[in-house]
């Protein structure tokens, strides 16, 4: 059912057959916790559910650094008729548990490179939600996710893995519900949303990035208005000056940016400042979806982009190439893994296992220019540096020994020649 209105959705509430094992059906539970933003999709659900399925409603907010106030939100919960509100503010876990396994990972998606984002909020949403239904005994998790979006996966993937016995309800994804529709049931029940028919954006942010979608930006081919970046400055409109900072690693983790010790809250909210008045952080690609499809968004991550790429600087800086060219294939599993909701998996513990033994060495100081958009870095150091001055210096070699060249090229590139000359001879013989 696509683009449907709310009179026919209200007639297909009883049309959906259940083709899972772990979806809840309206009769079978009495209460469901709803993971609540407060948006366009979340808001309708607290109502919708309450009524269509019987249920008492609870409602939890993840504070992740989000821009929200969170008492606005709490009274929004009990005004839809939450039975109870809970709101857990899961900013320093979020950077700490996550946001730091990501940027060791050097967690960037596709060939243009942002940074992942609200995937890695995802399983904090539901580690912390699953805690809360155990102990108020709530054995159904709700969310506002369509069947179109990743958030599907990494919700439900999630809350199976930590609790296996839950039973999930996504009313968007079921009725295929859609934006449109969505706003008509809103307006219809006079529930407060900041999306308009005009800008029906769908905006997911947080202390590491911030993702729009929806709307305009449904088609590729055209220019997504500037309204769209409320987070960072445009290049062309950012100072004529150069921005530079220093951030520093200790095991794969930064702890000071211009040799000022930061909690890692502050130390991320201090690059998105920085970044954001730069212009640096900004993506507009097409994502590729676990589910098989397409869809463009806009990405914004200053913090993210700095440190990612000061962090895989540092690496190339103190790793070996052998680990190097292992890690990258490493990192692009964990990517995968993370984009679709695999979380607390053995693999994805045993890739970080991975991941921090060769962050052991990424310890040193990365210095960037910041200037209209672009994160340049232009000198780097550490203890463990690999550069031929800091060998030298260090005493473990004196000059390299030129003459051992020519054996070795001679030597390694042997099989490749001899390939060649093997391939032309057949040829040749072939014409004759």
């Amino acid at each position: 059912m696509q683009d449907t209105n709310i009179e026919n959705l209200e007639l297909s509430l009883n049309e959906s057959p259940k083709v899972d094992s772990y979806t809840a059906k309206r009769g079978e539970f009495d209460k469901c916790l709803l993971l609540f933003s407060g948006g366009l999709d979340t808001s309708c659900m607290a109502k919708w559910i309450k009524e269509k399925y019987a249920c008492e409603v609870y409602t939890f907010t993840l504070n992740v650094g989000q821009i929200a106030d969170f008492d606005e939100i709490e009274k929004k919960a009990y005004k839809l008729g939450a039975k109870k509100h809970f709101s857990v503010d899961g900013r320093k876990e979020l950077i700490e548990d996550f946001c730091w396994k990501a940027v060791k990972a050097n967690a960037i998606v596709g060939r243009n490179g942002h940074p992942i984002s609200s995937s890695l909020t995802r399983p904090l949403i539901i580690k912390k939600a699953v805690e809360i239904a155990k102990s108020e005994r709530i054995p159904v998790i709700a969310h506002g996710a369509s069947g179109k979006a990743n958030d599907s996966l990494r919700f439900d993937t999630s809350a199976l893995t930590l609790y296996p016995a839950v039973k999930i309800i996504a009313p968007v994804r079921e009725w295929s519900m859609s934006r449109e529709a969505e706003l008509e049931y809103a307006k219809m029940h006079n529930i407060e949303v900041g999306a308009t028919s005009e800008k029906p954006y769908s905006i997911d942010d947080n202390m590491w990035g911030r993702e729009t979608e929806a709307g305009i930006l449904n088609h590729p081919d055209k220019i997504a208005p500037e309204d769209v970046y409320s987070l960072t400055t445009l290049p062309e409109t950012a100072p004529d000056k150069a921005t530079f900072i220093a951030v520093e690693f200790v095991k794969g983790i930064a702890v000071k940016v211009n040799g000022k010790k930061l909690s890692a809250v502050r130390l991320v909210e201090t690059l998105n400042k920085i970044g954001s008045k730069n212009g640096i952080g900004m993506f507009d690609f097409m994502e590729d979806r676990g589910v098989g499809i397409k869809v463009r968004e806009i990405h914004e991550s200053p913090a993210a982009e700095i440190l990612i790429k000061a962090h895989t600087d540092l690496e190339e800086l103190t790793l070996t190439k052998e680990e190097l060219r292992l890690k990258r294939i490493v990192e692009l599993e964990w990517v995968s893994e993370a984009l679709n909701g695999f979380w607390f998996t053995p693999l994805m513990q045993a890739m970080n296992v991975f991941i921090d033994e060769l962050n052991k060495r990424a310890t040193g100081t990365i210095t960037l220019r910041l200037y209209k958009g672009k994160a340049t870095i232009i000198s780097r150091e550490s203890l463990y540096a690999l550069d031929m001055v800091n060998l030298m210096h260090d005493d473990f070699i004196k000059e390299v020994n030129q003459k051992a060249t020519p054996p070795f090229i001679e030597v390694s590139g042997l099989q490749r020649r001899a390939s060649q000359w093997m391939t032309q001879k057949a040829e040749n013989g072939k014409r004759k």
